[in-house]
């Protein structure tokens, strides 16, 4: 989720105040991130056994998006904060193309596999198995596998990179996957470095970044591994869509961390690099959809 401190003002601090009186705590819900509070959510955190800080990042509004402890959210996590995010966004300016892609991508937020570690999911099945160019939400088989004629068909592999590419067939109507941007059904983050890299659109010295452009990092510590409960360590990469540039960080929406579909800030150190895909799809002759 966004990182939020003292001195912001945004809807989203609004429903972070909304969110401390809903667990009991006392304060003026305004939109303002005031010393009062930084006070209160200080004390939620302490109730809460989180480092005190009165900053708001993941792990606290994983808790503030709990109904007393009973659920992950509900309707508040999978319908506001997704019109929320798309505000903020949008006056950070971007193509429309990549406004979309990200539009697209956010309202998938909260999604999860089911069981956990699975790889599959009714929530998120038409996103492993590309729904709007295979027609398919079956959870029995892989679309993704039989499309590149891989085995073992009933295991699902992890679904970072796989969700670009579904979202990019949403994002821009595409019948066949050879009309996304990828010009194919990427699934693989060291694939797309390649396609990036061989138009020169993919940035090592990270630098400034655009809405909509894709980071790529080491999959150790972006929390995709964090609870697969295979034994698995460091298992090639992760990509996500950068939804704007936050100084050091960069705020992201990506599949496939801790079992679902997430916001995360994260620091441009911890990145390998970022891929221009528009750039990068223009210049072998990409066109987006008319209309």
């Amino acid at each position: 989720m966004i990182l939020l401190k003292r001195g912001d003002r945004s809807s989203l601090v609004r429903l972070m105040q909304e969110r401390l009186e809903s667990h009991g705590l006392v304060l003026v819900i305004d939109g303002i991130f005031g010393l009062k509070t930084e006070c209160v959510l200080r004390d939620f955190q302490v109730m809460w056994n989180e480092v005190g800080d009165g900053i708001c990042g993941d792990r606290t509004w994983s808790c503030l998006l709990q109904n007393r402890g009973l659920t992950r959210g509900g309707r508040c996590y999978h319908r506001r904060i997704p019109e929320f995010l798309i505000e903020v966004m949008r006056t950070r300016g971007g193509s429309e193309w990549c406004m979309r892609l990200c539009e697209v991508a956010l309202f998938d937020l909260g999604k999860e596999e089911e069981p956990w570690g699975s790889n599959r999911g009714k929530q998120i099945a038409h996103i492993v198995q590309g729904t709007h160019v295979t027609g398919k939400r079956n959870e029995k088989q892989c679309e993704y596998k039989r499309h590149w004629g891989i085995g073992l068909l009933e295991k699902f592999p992890p679904w970072c990179a796989i969700a670009i590419s579904s979202w990019m067939s949403v994002a821009f109507e595409c019948d066949e996957w050879s009309e996304t941007p990828f010009g194919a059904w990427f699934g693989g983050v060291t694939q797309t470095m390649k396609w990036g890299d061989s138009t020169g659109h993919l940035r090592r010295e990270v630098g400034d970044c655009k809405v909509g452009e894709l980071f790529v990092m080491p999959r150790a510590g972006s929390g995709s591994d964090g609870d697969d409960g295979d034994g698995a360590n460091i298992r090639g990469g992760h990509i996500g869509i950068i939804i704007w540039d936050d100084g050091d960080r960069i705020q992201t929406i990506e599949g496939n961390t801790q079992n679902g579909v997430r916001t995360r800030s994260r620091l441009k150190s911890s990145l390998w690099g970022v891929i221009d895909w528009e750039g990068s799809a223009r210049s072998r002759g990409w066109e987006p959809p008319k209309g």
